[in-house]
């Protein structure tokens, strides 16, 4: 009778365990908002310049390049460019 009896109370106590352990996360989350940044994105704004931005806003200033300095920014980024593309340098044998 005593081996039943604590055969049923271990019974119940794992029962009352995993309801626990199943409804204590649920209720311990906070209420869902959003997340503060996505990405790029935070406060509802698309923090990522883009280039027609970056041209706007430079014009707006008054900022204007000349044809050699676009000429000279553009070697420069195709040269970066051919860097990522062809990965780090490998070591030879």
């Amino acid at each position: 009778m005593q081996g039943k009896r604590l055969a049923a109370g271990g019974f119940i106590f794992s029962v009352w365990l995993a309801h626990i352990c199943v409804a204590a996360p649920v209720s311990a989350q906070p209420e869902a908002s959003p997340p503060a940044k996505i990405a790029n994105e935070w406060g509802g704004l698309d923090h990522q310049p883009t280039r027609e931005g970056v041209r706007d806003a430079e014009r707006a200033r008054g900022i204007v390049l000349s044809s050699r300095q676009k000429q000279s920014e553009r070697s420069e980024l195709e040269a970066i460019q051919r860097q990522l593309l062809e990965g780090p340098p490998t070591a030879g044998p």
